[in-house]
């Protein structure tokens, strides 16, 4: 920060879904190209958090996992693990080819190394890759609403569903790695350029997120779980 903060920068504002691709590709790559030409050194890119149905990025289902809309499937294609015919599919939703890539890269021995490091060094990805999965299971109800053993992290019915779900739960683990990925790809050739990624970050953990069902005591709740306090800033309208 003190690197950001110590003199007079010129920067611009723009979320990754406000470029043309939406995605952390090729057309990240050249904003930053752009950014360079013009002298800005500050890319301040907003949360890049996975949004509930709302699509705020102040209002996420995980303080830490990155949404999976900004991952771009030609990189998926230029690492092997998607077909250029798979990728340009419409019929394909993007978690259907993110399953299909998860299987190409399964039989990638040379990616598994990064891959182990990547979960060995996120300790938020175990609890996160389940609560998404139950989330799905569940229909996309708030983790509140789900049946009391899965509420309360009953720990034989976490164990089952562990291994109920286990390639699921790889599945959503393989999308997280794809995206810090390709994010820290795109950091680094921001450096490269003297352009620094800006954040910011929400302010409040989400009551409905992987981190408040995991971890229920380190927040304002009562003995149901429901939340004593809203915390928030308002609209602005």
């Amino acid at each position: 920060m003190n690197q950001l903060s110590n003199r007079r920068r010129a920067g611009v504002l723009l979320h990754i879904s406000s470029l043309p691709s939406g995605d952390l590709g090729q057309d990240a790559w050249l904003f930053v190209d752009l950014l360079e030409s013009m002298g800005a050194t500050v890319w301040q890119t907003l949360p890049l958090n996975m949004t509930h149905a709302d699509g705020s990025p102040y209002q996420c289902l995980s303080a830490h996992a990155g949404n999976p809309h900004f991952i771009s499937l030609d990189s998926l294609v230029a690492d092997g693990w998607l077909t250029e015919a798979e990728a340009a599919d419409t019929e394909n939703s993007r978690e259907l080819l993110f399953e299909k890539a998860y299987i190409s890269f399964a039989n990638d021995k040379p990616a598994q190394k990064p891959f182990k490091h990547f979960c060995k060094s996120s300790p938020w990805l175990d609890d996160f890759s389940l609560f998404l999965v139950l989330r799905h299971q569940f229909q996309h109800a708030g983790w509140m609403h789900w049946p009391e053993t899965y509420k309360n992290r009953d720990a034989l019915t976490m164990q089952s569903a562990q291994q109920r779900y286990a390639h699921e739960i790889a599945v959503v683990k393989f999308t997280q790695y794809v995206f810090f990925k390709q994010w820290h790809a795109l950091k680094a050739y921001a450096n490269s350029k003297q352009v620094s990624l800006f954040g910011d970050i929400p302010i409040f953990v989400a009551y409905d997120s992987a981190e408040v069902w995991a971890e229920p005591t380190m927040f304002k709740l009562d003995e149901d779980k429901n939340m004593t306090v809203v915390a928030g800033v308002p609209p602005d309208y």
